[in-house]
């Protein structure tokens, strides 16, 4: 008998390689929140376990088929909104692909995960052939490395330039996936459509063209490479591609218990410390140079001259002003105390790009602590903290009740405006989302709208006034022969108000606080 192939999918995952033991639980409730504070963490390998916080089924998903989260489909509501937490045994030396293969292996087993392959189109760019003669030319035989590379300095000197030799249409192809997206850092999906054999040489010169993207900001715009493209005989232009893409069949919220005896086989691993650590004062008068410690090759860390205050930030995961946190005056002095930071993190740790933070933060804190003997406490304190509440509600109710919940920023108008759109989200899960929403908030909102049930509804604001209304004098002046924005003026909580009838307040609230009692400015030897 012949099984349908999403129970294939399901069944092969539950069959194939399993991690030897794994912990999964639902995230606490803090770390709900989808801020910079409490960034999801795709997975990290540390002695033998394989680590993954603060994720959304979509984020497991992602990482275990290896794709693109905006090609994953359906899915009851929470698919994209509840967080999870993994840590599970892995042998030493397991290749990515295992880890992938095992963390199918889980999603099948502890969520009843069952997804559907299958191909849609969506909004991309077309490669195909143009007009006119072309400006590439057939690849000599033997003709050594292949590949496209952009000429590194072109872009000081007003254009850019892509060199390709020895490359297919499908390299060339995938470059500009990248190049000729119209926002940075969304590439588009892009079809190669020239039925261009063989291996071609082209090289692709196009002129820079700035334009502004918030009143004090400026990025390159890559729009001129569609007139380039053209003029070698190929076109670019935008259309429906066929994407591959997985389609959640089923899934369960509340992942199966772990076993009984998960915390004899999972014993809590000590936080890591660096093997070596040099930590030595800066000259006050050589100015500061990083602002954070960087992990690099090798699990080499090194601060150079980061102020003692950054260090902190870092290790404890404050943000830069923070009130839940009372630091020494000592550290605010002129010139800034800062610190040089030379260390080797321990051998095995093979972070991803996303967790590299996680794996410096207890590191560097225990360093820390140590060197600048630091001691702290924490109490609780009343504090300015924010409220939502109801004025003259104008919200639809949700249109689709089984719809992915959720707040998303999306592009909005050219520069000074940004747009967050909420879908099937109730009063309660948008106020927990503050700090998300408002990024100079610490600490979430209190819902006190009354407002039973979920909406779906949009905000839009000014870049400027909000950053004028945190940091007065700041935000800049409108850009001169800009076209006038209809939200011209409107803070987030103003548009809040105006478009929603909600309220955002302040009050005071009893709010834990760290406080750091002693840090010296001098490390000590080791």
């Amino acid at each position: 008998m012949k099984l349908p192939f999403l129970f294939l999918i399901a069944a092969s995952a539950a069959l194939c390689q399993s991690f030897d033991a794994a912990d999964v639980h639902v995230s606490a409730p803090a770390d709900q929140v989808k801020d910079s504070k409490h960034p999801t963490v795709a997975g990290f390998v540390a002695a033998d376990r394989y680590v993954i916080h603060r994720a959304t089924l979509i984020d497991l998903i992602a990482r275990a088929y290896s794709v693109d989260a905006d090609k994953i489909l359906g899915g009851p509501p929470w698919v994209d909104y509840d967080r999870y937490e993994i840590e599970a045994k892995v042998k030493p030396g397991a290749s990515e692909a295992a880890l992938r293969t095992m963390l199918q292996s889980l999603l099948a087993d502890r969520f009843g995960l069952a997804v559907k392959p299958d191909v849609q189109k969506a909004p991309g760019l077309i490669l195909s052939l143009g007009k006119g003669h072309p400006g590439y030319s057939a690849a000599a035989p033997d003709s050594g490395t292949s590949g496209c590379q952009q000429v590194p300095g072109t872009p000081r000197q007003g254009y850019s330039e892509l060199k390709c030799t020895n490359t297919d249409m499908d390299t060339l192809a995938a470059s500009l996936r990248r190049l000729a997206s119209p926002v940075p850092g969304q590439p588009l999906p892009i079809a190669n459509q020239t039925g261009l054999d063989g291996m071609w040489d082209i090289d692709l010169k196009w002129d820079l063209k700035m334009v502004q993207v918030t009143a004090n900001m400026s990025t390159s715009s890559n729009e001129l490479i569609f007139d380039a493209i053209n003029k070698l005989g190929l076109k670019l232009e935008h259309g429906d591609v066929p994407q591959p893409v997985l389609s959640i069949v089923k899934a369960t919220e509340q992942p199966t218990p772990n076993a009984a005896n998960i915390a004899t086989v999972l014993p809590k691993l000590a936080e890591p410390r660096f093997d070596v650590a040099s930590v030595k004062p800066c000259d006050p008068n050589s100015g500061t140079g990083q602002v954070r410690s960087i992990f690099g090759p090798g699990g080499n860390v090194t601060a150079n001259c980061v102020p003692i205050f950054g260090l902190i930030d870092q290790a404890w995961g404050l943000k830069p002003v923070d009130p839940q946190a009372v630091l020494p005056e000592s550290l605010n002095t002129r010139p800034l105390p800062t610190l040089a930071i030379r260390a080797k993190a321990p051998a095995g740790m093979a972070p991803t790009q996303d967790a590299i933070g996680q794996l410096i933060a207890p590191m560097l804190r225990a360093l820390l602590i140590e060197r600048l003997k630091i001691t702290f406490h924490t109490e609780d304190r009343l504090l300015d903290a924010p409220v939502l509440i109801a004025v003259k509600p104008k919200l639809a109710r949700a249109e689709d009740p089984t719809e992915r919940k959720g707040c998303k920023r999306e592009a909005a108008g050219a520069g000074r405006t940004a747009k967050i759109v909420c879908r099937n989200m109730t009063m309660a899960d948008f106020a927990q989302q503050w700090t998300a929403m408002d990024y100079g908030s610490n600490f979430p909102a209190l819902d006190k709208t009354g407002l039973e049930g979920s909406w779906d509804f949009t905000i839009t604001y000014d870049l400027t006034a909000q950053l004028n209304s945190q940091f007065p004098g700041r935000g800049g002046a409108a850009v001169e022969g800009q076209a006038s924005d209809p939200v011209m003026g409107l803070t987030l909580n103003d548009a809040i108000e105006k478009e929603l009838g909600l309220k955002v307040k302040t009050e005071r609230r009893q709010m834990p606080v760290l406080i750091f009692d002693h840090v010296e400015t001098i490390p000590t030897e080791q």
